[in-house]
C-alpha cells in the first residue's frame, strides 16, 4: 500500500460529554492534597512537553517513565470526534487489500487499520447487515464503512496535582 494514494471521506461532528457531578474547579482548589506517592498530573506545560516529547535531548525511556508516573487521571474526556459514511478510495496495486477483505470477511471476521479509522470485516448471512464492504473499482478499490467511529477525543489537562510546591524532583 505505501505506492497507493487514498482519498478519504467522511462526515464528522463533535460530540460533548456533559458531567454534572464532575465539578472541574475542585481540581484548581488550592488545599486539595494527594496521597502519597501519588501523582495525578504534571501540570499543564509539562503534561503537553512529554506528549509532544519535543524536549531537546531528552532520553525516551525517561520520558516514558515520567508519563507513567502521571498516569491516573492528567486529563478526562470532554469531547469526541465522530465519523460517519467514510470512504476509503484506494488507487493503484489494490489486490492485497481486496483479498485480505474478502478472506476475513469469509473466515468469520478481521480488520485493519488506516490513519484513524479501524475497518472490519465480519461473516454475515446478508450484506446488508456488514458494517463495511470493498469493492473493486477501475483503478483500485472503494471501502465503505457504514458505522460510525469514534477517530479523536477532545480533553482537558488537569493542573499540577501534587501542586509544584510540594513535588519532590523526579528521579
Amino acid at each position: 500500500m505505501a505506492k497507493n494514494s487514498c482519498k478519504i471521506t467522511f462526515e464528522c461532528m463533535r460530540v460533548d460529554i456533559s458531567r454534572n457531578w464532575l465539578r472541574s474547579e475542585l481540581f484548581y482548589d488550592a488545599d486539595l492534597t494527594t496521597g502519597p506517592d501519588e501523582f495525578i498530573s504534571p501540570g499543564f506545560g509539562r503534561l503537553r512537553d512529554l506528549m509532544e516529547g519535543q524536549e531537546p535531548g531528552a532520553d525516551p525511556e525517561a520520558i516514558e517513565r515520567e508519563l507513567d508516573r502521571y498516569s491516573t487521571f492528567p486529563m478526562y474526556p470532554t469531547a469526541f470526534l465522530l465519523a460517519a459514511n467514510v470512504v476509503l478510495e484506494l488507487t493503484g496495486e489494490t489486490t492485497d487489500v481486496q483479498t485480505n477483505f474478502q478472506e476475513s470477511s469469509k473466515s468469520g471476521g478481521g480488520s485493519f487499520g488506516y490513519g484513524p479509522f479501524r475497518i472490519s470485516a465480519s461473516y454475515s448471512q446478508s450484506d446488508s447487515s456488514a458494517s463495511a464492504q470493498c469493492d473493486a473499482t477501475a483503478d483500485g478499490c472503494r471501502i465503505t464503512i457504514k458505522s460510525p467511529q469514534i477517530i479523536g477525543w477532545v480533553s482537558q489537562m488537569v493542573p499540577a496535582l501534587p501542586r509544584l510546591r510540594n513535588q519532590a524532583t523526579p528521579t
